[in-house]
């Protein structure tokens, strides 16, 4: 077995940790989404991302990518685009914008928007629709962001004017093309995948993050060439999994415990689940915060504690007694962000106040 099918075995717990490097978490489930014939989900995408970022320095790009989540937030009339943006955004050449599509009767659906600062351009990549851009409100977003960069004349352009544009036929890998898309336009190198090569596609992105990014205190255990790799294969290194109060920890026997962990989870009312959820996006998106965010109470009680704290934000009619389960933010700004994604998009029912003002 490889280290790669250690990684995407489905009879593996999917809370094993595989990298945790500064804000970058990710579990099996998450690789599951990415190496798998799966949708790819945009913690992982975010990820990738960062793999693109650092090729595109490699080859002298000024550039700058927005993050999956923050661009997600923008179709919120309450949440202004700009300040998404580096102070330096004019003076970069290109700026990428990922962007997961949902709309109403359409199928979710990943998408990718590029400018080009000095030539005034704009390419809106769709992998369905080489001559359009399946979401309008985005292309409106993305084009009064370009205005407010340079405000002259720009052009625009689909896949359909591109030399070589892959396209999409079937499937679940929208996500796929969108990162080749991104790679492509901050390497140069030329769109020749075909789409039965996606899977191949897919396993190449998972090692690209397993051989470049660390499980912090414990190295890169998933890079073929470490002796930790191989000690996995072998089965006398334990793995490290991701447990339910936001820590990392050792567990033993790992079967019997992850397998306790995760019915825990299901018998939790909705209400700790969704706090639980929340939190965990919180801690791995800080970059989208520009103040600071303080945990829940509830979180770092005992079990007795959070019991009684339950208990009392059920039979109690005063908004108080649910301060146990709020997150604060600093700035209005901050908490509209978390809002927008953890309520509108997730539908978790999480609590939320900034200063001294409750929503």
């Amino acid at each position: 077995m490889s280290i790669l099918k250690y990684v995407l075995d489905k009879n593996r717990p999917s809370e094993e940790l595989i990298i945790k490097q500064g804000q970058i978490c990710l579990t099996r489930e998450d690789f599951w989404s990415l190496g798998l014939s799966q949708c790819m989900d945009s913690n992982i995408g975010n990820a990738c991302l960062k793999i693109v970022e650092e090729a595109a320095r490699r080859h002298g790009k000024n550039f700058h990518i927005v993050d999956l989540y923050a661009v997600l937030t923008w179709k919120d009339k309450n949440v202004d685009p700009e300040h998404s943006l580096p102070e330096n955004v004019r003076s970069k050449d290109i700026i990428l914008f990922p962007a997961w599509s949902r709309q109403a009767d359409e199928a979710d659906h990943y998408l990718l928007c590029v400018l080009f600062v000095a030539k005034r351009e704009r390419v809106f990549l769709d992998s369905l629709r080489p001559d359009g851009f399946g979401d309008e409100t985005y292309r409106t977003i993305f084009r009064h962001i370009a205005t407010f960069i340079d405000q002259g004349s720009w052009t625009e352009k689909t896949g359909r004017d591109l030399e070589c544009f892959p396209q999409q036929s079937t499937g679940n890998s929208c996500g796929i093309y969108m990162l080749m898309y991104a790679l492509s336009t901050c390497t140069s190198w030329p769109l020749t995948f075909t789409e039965e090569e996606v899977p191949l596609i897919r396993q190449w992105w998972c090692i690209q993050l397993m051989e470049r990014f660390c499980l912090e205190g414990h190295g890169q255990r998933f890079a073929h060439w470490t002796e930790a790799a191989s000690q996995l294969l072998q089965g006398t290194l334990e793995p490290v999994f991701r447990v339910s109060n936001s820590t990392t920890t050792k567990q033993t026997p790992s079967r019997r415990v992850v397998v306790e962990e995760d019915t825990d989870k299901v018998q939790q009312p909705t209400i700790v689940r969704d706090l639980h959820t929340a939190w965990y996006w919180v801690h791995n998106h800080r970059d989208l915060f520009r103040g600071e965010v303080t945990e829940p109470a509830f979180l770092q009680m005992n079990s007795e504690d959070q019991q009684n704290a339950f208990r009392k934000a059920l039979e109690s009619e005063f908004p108080e007694a649910k301060d146990d389960f709020l997150f604060i933010f600093q700035y209005q700004d901050d908490m509209e962000t978390f809002l927008s994604y953890c309520v509108d998009t997730q539908g978790l029912k999480v609590n939320a106040m900034f200063l001294n003002q409750q929503l």
